[in-house]
């Protein structure tokens, strides 16, 4: 009888680590790759976006209110053209951009100004440039302009949404004398 050899090539193994998951848009991820008995790299994000690095970085942006989800793929090839896949989600949560409104934004000293409700924020840190702060959702603030000119004060927001991403806006309400 006669004897044949057969060849069975080992098969990589693909698997990966990425640095934070999940976080705040854009969110720049790290991806270390630990894939063994491989040569060649392909990855998908998930989102379009595709690299054949090592172990690249990739930045993902969320546009949308909500928290979005990508899988990333990594396809890890071996010299004997074997290949192993693995994936992994990604959570992106949705980076704020308040914006706040002052009524009125300018008047006479002394000038009470309501700062009302931030849509989409959770919680607010107000500086309102005077020394003073506060942390209520729909702060009122007395302004006082002691000189004899008018007096911009650089009013500092700093919230969070639901997913604990931050945001800063800024406001210049004008005291006249």
């Amino acid at each position: 009888t006669a004897t044949q050899a057969i060849t069975v090539f080992p098969e990589p193994v693909a698997s990966f680590t990425v640095n934070t998951i999940p976080g705040c848009s854009p969110l720049a991820l790290t991806f270390t790759n630990t894939s063994t008995g491989a040569i060649n790299y392909n990855w998908d994000f998930g989102d379009g976006n595709t690299s054949v690095a090592t172990s690249p970085v990739h930045t993902y942006t969320n546009s949308t209110l909500f928290a979005q989800t990508f899988t990333v793929q990594l396809v890890a090839t071996n010299s004997d053209g074997c290949t192993d896949t693995t994936t992994q989600v990604i959570t992106t949560y949705p980076k704020p951009l308040f914006t706040f409104t002052m009524i009125p934004a300018s008047g006479c000293t002394p000038l009470s100004v309501n700062f009302p409700t931030i849509p989409g924020a959770v919680t607010t840190n107000w500086d309102f440039g005077d020394g003073n702060t506060s942390a209520s959702l729909n702060p009122t603030h007395t302004f006082t302009n002691t000189t004899l000119s008018n007096q911009t004060f650089t009013v500092t927001l700093i919230a969070q949404n639901a997913f604990t991403c931050v945001d800063t806006a800024y406001g210049f309400p004008v005291i006249f004398p």
